[in-house]
């Protein structure tokens, strides 16, 4: 077992439409598929165990008005879908390309992978010079380091937010229904001293709505199924104050039912 370190990595037009009802909140879920996309590159053996997200900067694309943000959206024939061109284009201005709802943002993001087997870092900076992250272009980064230890990986961090699981205040919340705890959460002012600061929202697995089915347009030949998001709640924590187990930093997959996946943290409370 080692750790790998992608320092200081600017990413350009990231997408962060999660889901139909989530803008923003920390890309979990798309790091973890680039390590594990990167994991395939480097070879048959090489397995990734779990990624640790490190928020440095996000920049959200658009303009803001008397404090409304109103996103960025783009017109083009790269955001339609139509094989027959006419139906692209609006029904009340025959000139005007369809409208795609988009939300993108720059960001500067560190990881640090948990990975067995990794032979040569010659096959990460292959990967890392054409690869994507979260739809979005990786137009610089740091030098890419392996360690044998996770503590040495997280001294070398460049000053950041650890992005942490915060499931266990759904468990103390004052209703009975998840959906208005989770809202009641997002929605509180904590105090600086309750250790309950700079909470968010992030994608961190799905949930099947259909059996698995070869169907039409699938990637790859693969057998496909519709699926829903599982949200949950994630704080931001400084990695310069940081006092907890360092294993816990780490995103890790589980199935948790055949038709469930998340991700998750060793540590169910934090505090």
């Amino acid at each position: 077992m080692s750790y790998l370190l992608i320092p200081d990595m600017r990413v350009q037009t990231a997408n962060i439409h999660h889901s139909s009802f989530l803008l923003g909140g920390p890309p979990v879920m798309a790091a973890f598929f680039f390590a594990h996309a990167m994991g395939r590159q480097l070879g048959k053996n090489v397995r990734v165990n779990g990624t640790a997200y490190i928020h440095h900067h996000m920049d959200v694309l658009g303009q803001s008005f008397y404090g409304r943000l109103s996103l960025q959206q783009r017109r083009g024939a790269a955001f339609t879908f139509s094989n027959k061109p006419k139906k692209d284009y609006s029904s009340k201005n025959e000139h005007a390309l369809s409208l795609q709802p988009v939300a993108n943002a720059h960001l500067r993001l560190s990881l640090i992978i948990d990975i067995d087997n990794l032979e040569s870092m010659a096959g990460v900076n292959r990967f890392l010079h054409k690869a994507r992250f979260s739809g979005g272009h990786i137009i610089s980064h740091g030098e890419p380091g392996q360690y044998d230890d996770l503590d040495e990986a997280i001294d070398d961090l460049p000053a950041g937010f650890f992005v942490m699981d915060r499931s266990d205040l759904m468990k103390t919340g004052t209703s009975d229904n998840p959906a208005q705890t989770f809202i009641d959460r997002l929605g509180t002012r904590y105090e600086s001293e309750t250790g309950n600061t700079w909470l968010s929202a992030a994608c961190l697995g799905y949930a099947m709505l259909t059996p698995y089915a070869s169907r039409e347009g699938a990637r790859e030949g693969y057998e496909h199924a519709f699926a829903e998001p599982l949200v949950g709640l994630v704080q931001y924590r400084s990695s310069r104050q940081f006092d907890k187990d360092y294993e816990t930093v780490l995103w890790k997959p589980e199935w948790v039912k055949d038709d469930v996946y998340r991700l998750h943290q060793d540590s169910e409370n934090l505090d």
